[in-house]
């Protein structure tokens, strides 16, 4: 049984009328009495009778049409869900974030899709890098935003990328005076014990013949930013992640005149695959958004 053929008798036993039949449907009546009479053959029973100028439904086709219409029912419920699903009037996100990301990137992306979208469901969820890559890439999580290398993005791609500085930081009352990176040497460097960051800053400091002295090991980056703030050393941050505590000044820039160093924050999704219509309208939403310090790669 085809839907057309059981919207046609559901419509027929309102109308008692091919004619009227087929201008609801939009067909022919030719059309309508050709679906009537293949779903008779289908079933094996006659579905109608024609009584001088109407046609009346046979007790058959009465005991099927509840049936029908419960069918039809069913259906129109289907279509609905899809064009809600389709025009982002329903749906969900699964969401991964690193954590230093979900507490200064995420939030203002978030609070603009809400307010476009605010029938999409959005679940979140916070964990390391590889921890997310590989739940994007079992399809566990739909995206993921934050820092990798590319060990930790084997399973998924790079919807887009942002560059950013990674600055030497400390509190105005440490009083650090210095020129040069090397020069950081004779204070307490704060510092993440391992971590795609901490490679980075690392292999920039080597490169300079920084040599560290005395080092004070945090685990996560929001200790490491309290720790810099109370002034018991520098530490190298992403200038987004420090930029409402260089505003307010409890922390300053330190001023060395060698080139910046440069990291990247990506949006990763699955490598194949079809990507929702909640998912897409996120990506679409963070490529055109603006964050302090973040410059989106072409």
């Amino acid at each position: 049984m085809e839907f057309r053929e059981a919207r046609s008798l559901a419509v027929l036993a309102k109308t008692e009328s091919l004619a009227k039949t087929a201008k609801i449907v939009n067909l022919t009546p030719a059309a309508v009495h050709k679906q009537l009479k293949n779903l008779e053959s289908e079933l094996g029973v006659t579905l109608y009778e024609k009584t001088g100028r109407s046609i009346h439904l046979t007790q058959a086709a009465k005991v099927l049409l509840p049936h029908l219409e419960e069918f039809l029912s069913t259906y129109d419920a289907i279509n609905a869900a899809v064009t809600d699903w389709k025009g982002l009037r329903s749906g969900f996100i699964r969401i991964g974030v690193n954590p230093a990301a979900s507490t200064v990137l995420l939030p203002s992306l978030l609070r603009k899709y809400r307010e476009l979208w605010p029938k999409v469901t959005v679940m979140l969820d916070v964990d390391t890098g590889v921890n997310l890559s590989n739940r994007v890439g079992n399809r566990s999580l739909d995206l993921a935003l934050g820092i990798w290398d590319d060990a930790g993005r084997t399973p998924v791609v790079s919807r887009m990328t942002w560059q950013y500085p990674i600055v030497p930081v400390a509190s105005p009352e440490l009083r650090i005076e210095c020129k040069q990176i090397r020069e950081l040497s004779s204070y307490t460097q704060v510092r993440l014990p391992q971590g795609i960051l901490a490679t980075w800053v690392d292999t920039y400091l080597k490169s300079h013949k920084f040599r560290a002295g005395e080092v004070l090991v945090v685990n996560n980056s929001h200790t490491m930013n309290a720790m810099i703030c109370a002034g018991l050393g520098f530490g190298f941050m992403p200038k987004w992640a420090v930029d409402s505590e260089l505003q307010t000044g409890k922390l300053q820039v330190l001023p060395c005149k060698e080139r910046l160093l440069l990291g990247t924050v990506d949006l990763v999704s699955v490598k194949y695959g079809h990507l929702s219509p909640a998912v897409q309208a996120f990506i679409d939403l963070a490529r055109g958004f603006s964050w302090p310090h973040l410059q989106l790669l072409p």
